[in-house]
C-alpha cells in the first residue's frame, strides 16, 4: 500500500513539475501538431465529414495533441527557439469568409511569397520581405507594388509606385 502510495505521489509531483514548467516560463508556443491536426481535419471532405470526425474522434484527438504540444513541443520550442512539429511548416492554404483563398509560401531566404485568388477575378502574387522599418512587397519580376514603413513621427504609412 505504501509502495503505491507513493508512486501515485511522485507521479502527481512529475505532473505538476511539468505544467509548472509550462506555466512559469511564459510558453505560448506554436501549437505546431495541434495545428496540424485542425489541417487534416479541414482537408476531410465537405462540412458534414469534417463535423464527424471533431464530434466522433477530435476530442481525444485534440485532446492528445494538445496535451503534447503544451508537455513537449512547446517547451521545446521555448528553450530552444523551434518547434520540432511546426518546424516543417513553411506554407499556408487560407480560404476567407468571403471565399478568397490566401496561399503563402515561406522561400529559402526568409521572405514570404502569398497568391491571393478571388472567387471572380484573376490571382495575384507578391513577395513580402522585411525591412528595417518595415515591409516591402515586390511582384514576382521584383518591381515594387507597396512598401509598409514606420515614420518617424510613429505612424504607419503605405507607400505605393507612382501610376504612370
Amino acid at each position: 500500500m505504501f509502495r503505491v502510495v507513493t508512486k501515485v505521489r511522485l507521479i502527481a509531483v512529475l505532473l505538476a513539475v511539468v505544467a509548472s514548467g509550462t506555466a512559469l516560463t511564459g510558453c505560448y508556443g506554436s501549437f505546431g501538431l495541434t495545428k496540424k491536426v485542425y489541417q487534416f481535419n479541414g482537408n476531410l471532405g465537405n462540412k458534414w465529414i469534417n463535423s464527424l470526425f471533431t464530434v466522433i474522434l477530435g476530442g481525444p484527438v485534440y485532446g492528445v495533441s494538445s496535451l503534447a504540444d503544451v508537455v513537449v513541443f512547446n517547451l521545446i520550442e521555448f528553450w530552444t527557439g523551434s518547434n520540432p512539429v511546426a518546424s516543417g511548416a513553411k506554407d499556408f492554404d487560407q480560404k476567407m469568409a468571403d471565399g478568397t483563398r490566401v496561399q503563402g509560401v515561406k522561400l529559402d531566404d526568409g521572405r514570404l511569397q502569398v497568391t491571393v485568388t478571388p472567387i471572380q477575378g484573376d490571382a495575384k502574387t507578391v513577395v513580402l520581405d522585411r525591412e528595417v522599418d518595415g515591409i516591402r512587397a515586390t511582384s514576382l519580376d521584383g518591381a515594387l507594388v507597396a512598401k509598409v514603413a514606420d515614420v518617424a513621427d510613429g505612424r504607419t504609412v503605405m507607400i505605393t509606385p507612382k501610376a504612370n
